[in-house]
């Protein structure tokens, strides 16, 4: 199973609509996928208790999306040149052993012209140190409001074509 991760607990944000869209194209290719957005964090969960493994709204989250999956495609917005916070705080409150031998797809998406490239090898080299593997194409895209419509859907065939592509290379 595909666990998809929006990995921003900004409210509004656009993460997630990319995120919706590979969920989408994985649908559509008849495998089994479900999303997983760090809105879903609790609210009680906090940097005092990040290492409480045994903090119940946590332990849910991680027995329903990460333990049975065997791949995560993350959808990551940039914040400060980097990752959220919130996801290295999530990454941290999980037990490495949880993330060991599964495998990684990273998205990075940012409004400027990287495409979060700094964020995708920082999430490479956090997700090497835990014993996972990352698929060696990773899909930047920049810019991203110019890629939606005024409904705020995704409607540029250039950036879903290379969605599918780097699916393709995931889902072999």
């Amino acid at each position: 199973m595909i666990t998809i991760i929006s990995a921003t607990n900004r409210p509004g944000n656009s993460t997630k609509i990319f995120a919706d869209k590979f969920f989408q194209l994985i649908k559509q290719r008849g495998v089994e996928a479900q999303m997983f957005s760090l809105e879903e964090i609790p609210d009680d969960f906090g940097l005092k208790n990040i290492y409480d493994y045994n903090h119940p709204g946590l332990s849910r989250l991680v027995e329903k999306y990460i333990i049975p999956a065997n791949k995560l495609l993350v959808v990551v917005p940039e914040y400060n040149a980097g990752i959220p916070g919130v996801l290295k705080v999530f990454i941290d409150a999980v037990k490495p052993e949880f993330f060991a031998g599964k495998t990684a797809a990273l998205v990075g998406i940012s409004s400027g012209r990287s495409g979060n490239i700094r964020g995708i090898d920082q999430l490479t080299n956090i997700f090497h140190y835990i014993n996972m593997q990352v698929l060696p194409y990773k899909l930047p895209i920049s810019r991203i409001e110019e890629l939606l419509n005024e409904k705020r859907e995704l409607v540029d065939e250039f950036t879903i074509k290379g969605m599918k592509q780097l699916l393709d290379q995931f889902l072999e």
